[in-house]
Protein backbone atom coordinates (compact mmCIF):
# COMPACT_ATOMS: atom_id res chain seq x y z
CA UNK A 1 0.00 0.00 0.00
CA UNK A 2 1.33 3.17 -1.06
CA UNK A 3 2.32 5.83 1.62
CA UNK A 4 -0.12 8.59 1.74
CA UNK A 5 1.90 11.53 2.01
CA UNK A 6 -0.96 14.13 1.75
CA UNK A 7 -3.92 15.15 4.48
CA UNK A 8 -7.11 15.68 2.84
CA UNK A 9 -6.77 19.71 2.86
CA UNK A 10 -3.09 19.69 1.67
CA UNK A 11 -4.66 17.57 -1.18
CA UNK A 12 -7.50 19.98 -1.84
CA UNK A 13 -4.98 22.89 -1.64
CA UNK A 14 -2.53 21.49 -3.72
CA UNK A 15 -5.46 20.00 -6.66
CA UNK A 16 -7.09 23.61 -6.49
CA UNK A 17 -3.59 25.45 -6.88
CA UNK A 18 -2.27 22.55 -9.58
CA UNK A 19 -5.16 23.31 -11.66
CA UNK A 20 -3.64 26.81 -12.14
CA UNK A 21 -0.08 25.64 -12.44
CA UNK A 22 -1.32 23.10 -14.61
CA UNK A 23 -3.31 25.70 -17.13
CA UNK A 24 -0.24 28.46 -16.87
CA UNK A 25 2.08 25.39 -17.60
CA UNK A 26 0.02 24.30 -20.64
CA UNK A 27 -0.05 27.61 -21.50
CA UNK A 28 3.60 28.60 -21.88
CA UNK A 29 4.36 24.82 -23.13
CA UNK A 30 6.21 23.59 -19.84
CA UNK A 31 4.34 20.81 -18.44
CA UNK A 32 5.45 17.33 -17.82
CA UNK A 33 5.87 14.48 -19.63
CA UNK A 34 2.88 12.18 -20.02
CA UNK A 35 3.77 9.42 -17.53
CA UNK A 36 3.88 5.77 -17.61
CA UNK A 37 0.78 3.63 -17.78
CA UNK A 38 1.93 1.75 -15.43
CA UNK A 39 2.22 4.35 -12.77
CA UNK A 40 0.33 4.05 -9.42
CA UNK A 41 -2.33 6.45 -9.90
CA UNK A 42 -1.33 7.93 -6.17
CA UNK A 43 2.21 8.69 -8.35
CA UNK A 44 0.69 10.51 -10.97
CA UNK A 45 -1.60 12.69 -8.44
CA UNK A 46 1.70 13.65 -6.23
CA UNK A 47 3.67 14.47 -9.43
CA UNK A 48 0.74 16.70 -11.12
CA UNK A 49 0.27 18.16 -7.70
CA UNK A 50 4.57 19.32 -7.09
CA UNK A 51 5.48 19.87 -10.50
CA UNK A 52 7.06 23.22 -11.25
CA UNK A 53 6.91 24.10 -7.58
CA UNK A 54 9.99 25.41 -5.86
CA UNK A 55 12.06 23.67 -3.22
CA UNK A 56 10.75 24.79 -0.19
CA UNK A 57 6.66 24.28 -1.21
CA UNK A 58 8.26 21.00 -1.57
CA UNK A 59 9.70 20.31 1.97
CA UNK A 60 6.32 22.20 3.26
CA UNK A 61 3.92 19.40 1.43
CA UNK A 62 6.90 16.15 1.98
CA UNK A 63 8.97 17.21 4.38
CA UNK A 64 12.48 17.44 4.05
CA UNK A 65 14.44 15.20 2.06
CA UNK A 66 15.73 12.13 4.37
CA UNK A 67 18.63 11.12 1.60
CA UNK A 68 19.81 14.18 0.13
CA UNK A 69 21.20 17.70 1.69
CA UNK A 70 18.03 20.51 0.81
CA UNK A 71 20.26 22.04 -2.33
CA UNK A 72 20.93 19.25 -3.74
CA UNK A 73 19.88 18.72 -7.59
CA UNK A 74 17.36 15.76 -6.67
CA UNK A 75 15.98 14.89 -3.89
CA UNK A 76 14.77 11.37 -3.01
CA UNK A 77 11.27 10.00 -0.72
CA UNK A 78 9.49 6.25 0.16
CA UNK A 79 6.88 5.65 -2.14
CA UNK A 80 6.04 2.08 -1.67
CA UNK A 81 7.78 0.12 1.17
CA UNK A 82 5.93 -3.18 0.54
CA UNK A 83 6.83 -2.48 -3.83
CA UNK A 84 10.39 -1.48 -2.36
CA UNK A 85 9.43 2.01 -4.57
CA UNK A 86 10.74 5.69 -4.05
CA UNK A 87 10.19 9.16 -5.94
CA UNK A 88 12.91 10.69 -6.93
CA UNK A 89 12.20 14.67 -7.75
CA UNK A 90 14.84 16.79 -9.62
CA UNK A 91 15.16 20.68 -9.21
CA UNK A 92 16.21 22.99 -11.99
CA UNK A 93 16.53 26.62 -11.14
CA UNK A 94 14.88 25.44 -7.62
CA UNK A 95 11.73 24.20 -9.53
CA UNK A 96 10.38 20.50 -9.97
CA UNK A 97 11.04 19.47 -13.37
CA UNK A 98 11.25 16.56 -13.60
CA UNK A 99 9.60 13.69 -10.90
CA UNK A 100 10.33 9.84 -11.45
CA UNK A 101 9.32 6.51 -9.65
CA UNK A 102 12.00 4.35 -8.91
CA UNK A 103 11.65 0.61 -8.17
Amino acid sequence: MAIAVFSAFTRAVSWTTGVFDGLFNGLMGDEPATPREEAPALFVQLRRAIWGRRRGDVAGMLGAPQTACADASTWYYRFDEAEQQAIAIRFVSNRVRGVELIG
